[in-house]
């Protein structure tokens, strides 16, 4: 195989053809709503979505599978089911705003400061450990996010498995979730500890809006058994992890281009660090131009879009210095 060096030599690796780009770009209708024909089929249609996880931690005899229209659905589904006046819910500050929402209606919570290493948790440990040891809840409900997107950091695994050993000393009624929207099939982690999986579809398939719930057996579900949405994204999935060679070279080829170090968890996101703070105008015009996403002072660029669209990924070239000129002249 010819080394990917170059962003053109990026973009004619393993380029969508016409049929691939036609069913990536169909969304999810609103009308499919079919559920299971059978349990048999319906069961495998779920190894085929548990066979993308690597490092076979879960399957279908530990796990279930469920769908909603929306991750945003599922999450207030959780939220309604196992947080009520008693509850301690552990979080952070960097979640999805509708779990952000669902925090501001809860009564008692901590949420930590960061959640990218356990040496810069070591004061959130001691103050979730203190509120334990100082107050007695009904229960306890971890939810934390697995892989941020606008930063392209991933929460380590010994996170979780800490904060739940310190729970468990205190409370034995405790439910842990993660965030995995933008990691879960893609990135490898060990999902046995969690309770629930929280996924999307439009994560990897941008037209393809749907919540995925992965919930651990004997725990009740909050998605629908539907068989046809389900069997429609890993299509959508099968044709795009075709090419996660390809999406996992991403980082490094921008890095190749921009001359900018980017220290991100994960290889298929990308993100220039800048001095600067954008405008919802300058927002709005650089997502339509060429899917560049600005967060306050970071650009950011996912490889999935640039596999559907890869001319918005020429477009971009040139975009971000103009950009960031542009943006150096007026401070």
């Amino acid at each position: 195989m010819k080394e990917i060096k170059t962003i053109e030599d990026w973009i004619n690796y393993k380029p969508l053809n016409l049929v691939e780009k036609i069913i990536m770009r169909i969304p999810r209708s609103k009308y499919d709503f079919v559920l299971w024909k059978s349990k048999k089929k319906f069961k495998k249609m779920e190894s085929r979505f548990f066979d993308l996880i690597d490092t076979n931690t879960i399957d279908n005899t530990t796990n279930s599978m469920s769908f909603a229209k929306s991750a945003t659905i599922l999450i207030d589904r959780l939220f309604d089911y196992y947080v009520g006046p008693d509850t301690l819910v552990i979080s952070s500050r960097d979640e999805h705003p509708s779990v952000r929402r669902n925090l501001e209606k809860t009564k008692n919570k901590y949420l930590l400061n960061r959640s990218v290493s356990l040496e810069d948790m070591y004061e959130d440990i001691q103050n979730i450990e203190e509120k334990l040891q100082t107050q007695k809840f009904s229960n306890i409900f971890i939810y934390i996010i697995g892989t941020r997107v606008d930063n392209g950091l991933s929460t380590p695994q010994e996170v979780y498995e800490i904060i739940k050993k310190i729970s468990l000393q205190y409370n034995k009624n405790i439910i842990m979730v993660i965030d995995a929207v933008q990691e879960v099939f893609m990135w490898n982690r060990d999902y046995s500890p969690f309770d629930y999986i929280i996924g999307t579809g439009h994560a990897y398939v941008k037209k393809y809006d749907l919540g995925i719930m992965i919930t651990k057996k004997g725990l009740p579900e909050f998605g629908s058994k539907n068989h046809k949405w389900g069997f429609g994204y890993l299509r959508r999935l099968h044709i795009l992890f075709k090419r996660k060679d390809k999406l996992f070279m991403f980082n490094n080829v921008m890095q190749n281009y921009f001359k900018i170090p980017d220290k991100v968890s994960v290889p298929y996101l990308y993100h220039i660090r800048t001095n600067y703070t954008f405008t919802e105008e300058e927002e709005k015009e650089s997502r339509n131009y060429c899917r560049l996403h600005l967060d306050n002072n970071i650009l950011r660029m996912r490889a999935i879009y640039y596999i559907l669209w890869p001319h918005m990924l020429i477009r971009l070239k040139s975009y971000v210095y103009c950009l960031l000129d542009k943006k150096s002249k007026a401070s």
